[in-house]
């Protein structure tokens, strides 16, 4: 988040939040009591609902502190705000060396289309099944090269190796290998300057 121009306050769990947001049996307790004496609520968004929009929270409205846990990911939470999130999410330094290079790049296509592909966890979460196929990645080509002239493919990805054995081949296909996972916001830049997404089911998509 350091990279980013986020001007919100930011700050990781002190003892408080902790006592307010535990579940452990141990501590019930305190933090119960706690919670109805400085009416707080916790609100832990169901997994099931993390692409769903909440128009209202439930919660009551007696209530004076929140702790939201979850990924809300439904694009209309940020819709109303759609510009001061992009602000935040706004780069705070130009791109250099490589990445500098390869934002030209994408720029100078005629089509750019990032790529991403995200294997590392997916490989080992239950049992493999969160892994899109690689028939997804050669549909969405086809689709590409239907709808838009000359594409040239930017690919991304935790797996580089993998990407260039398994991809289909395409005319002009460029692997972003130069970035490792501590410059993964560089990655970020790249793919969201090209102009069209072939997304994982990725956050980071």
């Amino acid at each position: 988040l350091s990279h980013f121009c986020i001007t919100e306050p930011v700050r990781v769990l002190n003892l408080w939040d902790r006592v307010m947001c535990s579940v452990a049996l141990v501590k019930k307790p305190i933090a119960v009591p706690a919670r109805l004496a400085s009416r707080t609520v916790i609100y832990r968004q169901p997994v099931y609902e993390d692409g769903t929009f909440l128009p209202a929270l439930p919660i009551p409205l007696s209530t004076k502190n929140v702790y939201l846990e979850g990924n809300f990911q439904a694009y209309r939470f940020a819709q109303d705000v759609e510009q001061r999130v992009r602000s935040e999410f706004s780069f705070k330094k130009l791109p250099v060396d490589r990445n500098l290079e390869t934002f030209k790049q994408i720029k100078a296509a005629e089509n750019s289309v990032s790529l991403h592909v995200r294997r590392g966890d997916y490989k080992i979460n239950k049992g493999g099944q969160e892994l899109l196929p690689i028939e997804y990645y050669a549909r969405a080509m086809q689709v590409l090269q239907q709808k838009v002239a000359n594409p040239t493919y930017f690919i991304f990805s935790d797996d580089i190796p993998y990407t260039r054995e398994a991809l289909p081949h395409a005319e002009r296909m460029v692997f972003v290998d130069h970035n490792d996972e501590a410059n993964g916001h560089e990655d970020l830049r790249l793919m969201s300057a090209c102009r069209h997404n072939i997304i994982a089911n990725s956050t980071m998509s």
